[in-house]
């Protein structure tokens, strides 16, 4: 970066210090999920890479993995798709930041793009969906009825209001239209933001308690956004390739000590078997067990049933389609 490109680069962080950020969380948690997840630069992570770092899905919600509300507005599923919303929050994100202050403009983002992960939860439970134009659609929403309202007079009231009605109609006919879109993101960000528009004033506070519940809210915010990428990473969902490997394994082990009469000669095989959770590791004990007692302790009936559980869970979890927002 040459003296000019970071006199630039500064001169907007000091602007919007919080689009900006999000903007370099966003293109570094892509880059992982390429990198890590084996993907190419283009298309991105895979299906199970994007679930592995934290995509809204229903199941695992469902079983407490509430951080995907968040995680997941920060993930993205191609290039086309984190270009399209990094030029939109660029171009949205600084003006609302600059318009608001950066304590406002981070709530109505984080709530407006939670707000849309609550409704594809509800009407997309078995899809998984990652993407930040949910909230990008909030700060869209709030300039709208900010507009409607007379928050804009005077200030970018072109940008505000009824103009911005032909682009949130055009954008909501591609999300009924075109495949792989999930619209109800766009709808609840939207909808948040409409909301917002009007109970959240531009004009600065001036009064002193009002600016340290704002100052409160932004570190809030800050803490929820880094306490669910934390939290995701550390009940991370296993790579496909190893759920593969112990499926796989455990169905030959079972295969062969079907037929077995001296289960103790098998004791080997359970070297064969990775565990990556707690539910692998139980089901690589209960092996153990049914070897040691050969055959008696589960009995083999017990194994296969353990078996097809999780296996139903983890078909559940993997055999997906992915939804962008």
């Amino acid at each position: 970066m040459n003296y000019t490109s970071r006199n630039r680069f500064l001169f907007l962080f000091e602007q919007a210090p919080m689009t900006i950020s999000i903007i370099i969380l966003n293109v570094v948690m892509y880059l992982l999920t390429v990198i890590l997840g084996s993907g190419d630069l283009f298309s991105g992570g895979t299906t199970s890479t994007l679930i592995q770092f934290g995509a809204q899905y229903g199941p695992l919600v469902s079983r407490g993995e509430w951080y995907r509300f968040v995680t997941a507005n920060f993930l993205h599923g191609g290039l086309m798709h984190i270009f399209f919303n990094t030029y939109a929050l660029f171009y949205f994100g600084i003006i609302v930041e600059k318009i608001y202050s950066s304590q406002k403009f981070i709530f109505i983002y984080l709530i407006s793009g939670v707000a849309g992960n609550v409704l594809t939860q509800l009407f997309y439970y078995n899809v998984p969906s990652v993407g930040a134009s949910g909230a990008i659609f909030g700060l869209v929403g709030l300039m709208f009825s900010a507009g409607i309202n007379g928050n804009m007079r005077g200030r970018l009231s072109g940008f505000s209001g009824t103009a911005l009605l032909p682009m949130i109609l055009i954008n909501l006919f591609l999300g009924f239209t075109v495949p792989g879109i999930n619209n109800l993101a766009h709808i609840g960000g939207l909808g948040t933001g409409f909301l917002l528009g009007f109970l959240i004033s531009p004009n600065p506070e001036f009064r002193i308690w009002q600016k340290k519940i704002w100052l409160i809210t932004k570190y809030l915010c800050i803490i929820i956004i880094v306490a669910s990428i934390v939290l995701n990473f550390v009940n991370l969902t296993p790579s496909v390739d190893r759920v593969i490997s112990f499926h796989n394994s455990y169905v030959r082990i079972l295969s062969d000590l079907s037929m077995a009469t001296d289960k103790s000669r098998y004791s080997y095989y359970l070297n064969l078997l990775e565990p990556f959770d707690a539910q692998t590791r139980h089901l690589k004990d209960q092996v153990g067990k049914y070897i040691d007692t050969n055959g008696t302790i589960p009995t083999l009936s017990e194994l296969s049933a353990e078996f097809k559980s999780w296996q139903k869970e983890v078909l559940e979890k993997y055999d997906l389609q992915l939804q962008s927002q």
